[in-house]
């Protein structure tokens, strides 16, 4: 069972990729006369939109390299998890590519989000009694996060025996 971790991480993350993107990735918190609304953007909604704010250019570019590792990470994963059930024969290391897959979605995922940190930073202000804060949201985070396990338990659990 633990051969097959690394597989199985590499495709729960390709496939959760896409619904991080659709979960909140940028929130704006509104606060005007003391009463405060929010409103968030989903990644795929920020992928639409055309913006000149600093930030998002970074953003948009990794978060679509990290769409396009998602779906080699998904292949990559479904052909490693062949291999170890002895379905598929080749001399070609599946588990290596898997592994260095995750570990570029990863570092995309850090970019991304430090595109939407930067995004964050240059849309907050105060004026007048009035506040617009932004931030990172939880769909870039959960893409971070899940990333970086997924890389871990690659690393850890796709070591060849010989």
């Amino acid at each position: 069972m633990k051969k097959l971790l690394s597989s199985i991480a590499s495709i729960a993350t390709g496939v959760l990729t896409f619904v991080f993107l659709s979960i909140p990735c940028f929130v704006t918190k509104i606060t005007v006369a003391g009463v405060t609304t929010s409103e968030s953007a989903s990644g795929w909604e920020l992928l639409k939109e055309e913006a000149s704010i600093e930030g998002y250019t970074l953003f948009k570019i990794f978060a679509i390299v990290a769409l396009i590792i998602a779906c080699l990470l998904i292949i990559s994963g479904l052909i490693t998890l062949l291999q170890q059930l002895g379905i598929v024969k080749s001399k070609l290391n599946f588990c290596l590519i898997n592994s260095i897959l995750l570990a570029l979605y990863t570092i995309s995922s850090v970019v991304a989000m430090i595109g939407v940190i930067i995004m964050g930073n240059k849309t907050s202000l105060e004026v007048l009694g009035q506040s617009i804060a932004s931030g990172v949201g939880i769909g870039i985070i959960l893409m971070l996060v899940v990333g970086a396990i997924a890389t871990i338990i690659s690393f850890i659990f796709s070591r060849q025996k010989k």
